[in-house]
């Protein structure tokens, strides 16, 4: 799974107070096949094991599943590598990684840029990744410089309703 990062509003006169945003770096892709069959491993293995909230974590998994499924028969050949990290389980097979989603913010509109990079290395620059997805530097809407998620956690998120700088909740 890829770092990400919350960024919660904390102004309490704000209508969207306790709300957040949540950005990711670069997220590994797979072949969207690949990717629905480890989730339905993933739920076989998941009701085979006495889990702690082994329901929720099913539904979880069938609902990612479900709307894998969507977005194939809309024509999507690949999806984001799922993580089961969290999982006390082993045999989930592993999805190779065939390229990287990724997204630029504009802190003004706001508005997310997200473009997929078909790529075989395993170890990225995300700089060189921006250029091959062949982002705009600026906004279409504003004009306003188009962020990536290092500038966002450098910079900060203003809060699309108040405006205020939201704060930064890390789980990298």
């Amino acid at each position: 799974m890829s770092a990400s990062c919350e960024f919660i509003c904390d102004n309490t006169l704000c209508n969207h107070y306790g709300k957040y945003i949540n950005v990711v770096a670069p997220w590994p892709l797979g072949d969207i096949d690949s990717v629905i069959q480890s989730l339905l491993k993933a739920i076989n293995l998941i009701s085979v094991n006495n889990l702690k909230n082994k329901q929720t974590l099913i539904n979880n998994c069938a609902e990612v599943k479900n709307y894998l499924l969507i977005k194939k028969l809309a024509g999507e050949k690949y999806a984001c590598i799922q993580s089961f990290n969290y999982l006390p389980i082993t045999d989930i097979p592993i999805v190779s990684v065939v390229g990287y989603r990724l997204q630029k913010w504009c802190n003004i509109c706001p508005r997310v840029e997200i473009r997929d990079v078909l790529t075989n290395e395993e170890i990225f620059v995300e700089e060189s990744l921006i250029q091959d997805a062949n982002f705009p530097k600026t906004c279409s809407e504003c004009n306003n410089l188009l962020l990536n998620f290092t500038e966002v956690l450098d910079w900060g998120l203003l809060c699309p309703h108040c405006r205020k700088q939201m704060k930064q909740n890390r789980k990298v």
